[in-house]
């Protein structure tokens, strides 16, 4: 089991890989429509947009409203300048 577990935390697993290429081929683009509209920064890629919520989503917060807050600073970040 620790070795299954091992090689699928393995950052060139084929699992891994796989579960990458669809997050960034389906996010890629959410961005792209989002930008065309105005919405997000020009400058944003999707492997930006990923690191992003990569950080986000390692971190443990303390409670929901700390995790609402940082969410919301991290879009806000994403957004194009009004």
């Amino acid at each position: 089991a620790k070795k299954v577990l091992i090689e699928g935390l393995n950052r060139e697993s084929p699992v891994l890989v796989n579960c990458r290429s669809i997050l960034y081929s389906s996010g890629a683009p959410i961005l792209e429509r989002a930008q065309q509209a105005g919405l997000a920064r020009d400058d944003v890629r999707i492997e930006d947009a990923m690191r992003l919520v990569q950080g986000l989503a390692a971190v443990v917060f303390p409670s929901e409203a700390e995790r609402d807050k940082v969410v919301g600073l991290a879009i806000d970040g994403l957004r194009a300048a009004r």
